[in-house]
């Protein structure tokens, strides 16, 4: 009995902080809220009918304004989402500042919800249907489940995800990311979701390597249980080591000749950091000076020889492979292009065929002299074959001036 009256107590005092006169928190507690819990049953739509009905109670009416109904609002909101991440509550943590925080929060999450009904749903990932594709569909599948909202209005993600409970003393960036990381798993909310995640889950994986691993939790629509079951063993050990072993038999096999029409440089470079990104998925990471010494030597490329060379003479490219690689990209020759262009580029060639022959001019009479000469033959254009000029002929001699 003393341990009500002291919640009683402590919930018109969280009232009485956020701006609630006497008499309404008397009011509030008359229509049976007698602790903060209880704030939790109710929805929002309730509360406003509670600061309805009194202040417009026909004997005792006692005034509410819009503002300490949002503040109201705000206290509900915050008891729900702490009782969906099971954090204890506690009447006394409720402050003015917590009050105003609550509410921004609620308002922003009500904005965003209406644009989302507006916006495309998000697009489900591609079936699972080789094991090959496992590493991209678990991605793809993380991805998608964190842009819906269970029943909790935390990212569905938080079903699969990896650690029961968070690790001690980790820092969470945002309040979405630490809802994902403690929100229950039990409970009525947690259930409804684990049967939405298994429900998709199904649905992608019934074709294909998946399906053995799912169909034992078909009965309970455990998606946890599935999820979990896939992980352990596309994750587990004898899958980690095969995977392991195949990324360093890509990069022990890959070789760089040249920019060619199926592999390119940006190719090459490409399967460097998949085969990386491997390994450290599975706990092997590479040291970035190894990374950048391997990479050079399955540069056999003789145009690159010398970016080579100034990449080892740099301890800062010798210490990040990205950098490295963008600095060696600047030489990359582009591929060539047909040899009949390539040689027009060089010879100032132009596909029009044999060079024609320049005509002779007319030849002039010298009246003076008597004599012809003459004209100079016309140079022809060079094309392939240089056109070569030829004398004409004068025409008629000249005949002397007689005075």
């Amino acid at each position: 009995m003393a341990a009500a009256q002291e919640s009683l107590v402590a919930f018109q005092a969280a009232l009485g902080r956020i701006g609630f006169s006497q008499a309404a928190q008397t009011a509030i507690t008359n229509q049976g809220f007698i602790n903060v819990a209880l704030l939790g049953l109710i929805t929002s739509d309730q509360v406003k009918q509670v600061c309805k009905l009194i202040r417009e109670d026909p004997v005792t009416p006692v005034p509410i304004n819009m503002l300490q109904q949002q503040m109201l609002l705000a206290f509900r909101f915050w008891v729900v989402n702490r009782q969906c991440l099971g954090l204890p509550v506690d009447a006394d943590d409720f402050t003015a500042i917590t009050a105003f925080e609550q509410s921004q929060l609620m308002v922003r999450l009500q904005e965003d919800e209406a644009v989302a009904d507006k916006e495309s749903v998000a697009k489900l990932p591609d079936k699972f249907k080789q094991p090959s594709q496992w590493r991209v569909f678990a991605e793809m599948i993380e991805t998608y489940l964190s842009q819906l909202k269970g029943s909790g209005r935390v990212a569905l993600n938080y079903v699969i995800r990896k650690n029961t409970v968070p690790v001690p003393g980790m820092i969470f960036q945002t309040d979405a990311e630490q809802a994902v990381a403690i929100a229950p798993l039990a409970g009525e909310q947690f259930n409804r979701d684990n049967a939405k995640v298994y429900g998709i889950l199904k649905q992608l994986c019934l074709e294909g390597p998946g399906r053995s691993y799912i169909l034992d939790f078909d009965s309970a629509k455990n998606g946890r249980g599935a999820w979990l079951a896939m992980y352990n063993h596309f994750e587990g050990d004898s899958y980690s080591n095969r995977a392991k072993l195949e990324a360093y038999s890509t990069l022990e096999h890959i070789h760089y000749d040249g920019e060619k029409k199926g592999f390119t440089f940006e190719k090459f470079v490409e399967k460097h950091n998949e085969c990386y990104l491997e390994l450290a998925r599975h706990n092997e990471p590479v040291y970035e000076e190894k990374k950048v010494r391997d990479f050079l030597q399955r540069i056999n490329a003789p145009e690159l020889q010398a970016a080579k060379q100034q990449v080892r003479a740099n301890e800062n490219m010798m210490g990040n492979f990205q950098l490295a690689a963008n600095f060696i990209a600047l030489s990359v020759t582009p591929a060539k292009q047909s040899s009949r262009y390539v040689a027009a580029a060089q010879t100032d060639w132009t596909p029009s065929g044999r060079g024609g022959r320049g005509k002779g001019g007319r030849g002039s009479n010298d009246r003076n002299r008597g004599r012809h000469k003459g004209g100079r033959g016309g140079g022809g254009r060079q094309h392939n074959r240089g056109g070569r000029g030829s004398g004409g002929r004068g025409r008629g001699g000249g005949r002397g001036n007689h005075n």
